[in-house]
């Protein structure tokens, strides 16, 4: 006589809401916005840059306000995914437009190639965390404004180029 474990016998299955999936699956965006360290040591790393003064009480609150834009893109994908009936089983997407290329397929003119690469390299919700966070290296450093916004939206642009086009991923 054959006995089988508890593991071979079939295990009752949960269905969930497609939207409560998409709000609380792993997503590597929304692990890298649970982490402030990062846009801390980016404040340090531009008020040094650009030659201020850190205010050390000022460096985690405007890297938090530079997670904001990300969190309302995550909660743009969370409301559109409670209008739809099901979600694409092909891993993470975003369903909420973020950037040109995705823009651009949406109103039925899709890119490819190397303009595609481009589009995705300009994401508005990354673009608008630079703002913030140029107006935060402003105040938190001392720093003139004029300068604080060249200076970061020069290195947004860099890392945004390097991540998204010479590297092939995304940040």
């Amino acid at each position: 006589m054959i006995v089988s474990s508890e593991a071979e016998l079939p295990q009752p299955s949960r269905s969930a809401p497609p939207a409560l999936v998409a709000l609380v699956a792993p997503d590597v965006g929304m692990e890298r916005q649970a982490r402030v360290g990062k846009p801390g040591l980016a404040v340090v790393v531009m008020v040094w840059f650009l030659r201020g003064r850190v205010k050390g009480r000022a460096v985690f609150p405007v890297a938090a306000a530079a997670l904001l834009p990300g969190a309302l893109a995550n909660l743009l994908d969370g409301v559109t995914a409670l209008r739809l009936d099901s979600l694409p089983a092909a891993g993470p997407v975003s369903l909420a437009p973020r950037n040109l290329s995705a823009i651009a397929a949406a109103l039925g003119h899709p890119v490819t190639g190397a303009l595609l690469k481009l589009g995705n390299a300009f994401d508005f919700f990354s673009l608008w965390a630079a703002l913030l966070l140029a107006f935060g290296v402003a105040a938190a450093g001392d720093v003139p404004t004029k300068r604080a916004l060249i200076g970061t939206l020069c290195a947004w642009l860099c890392l945004r180029l390097v991540l998204s086009v010479a590297i092939g991923g995304g940040a």
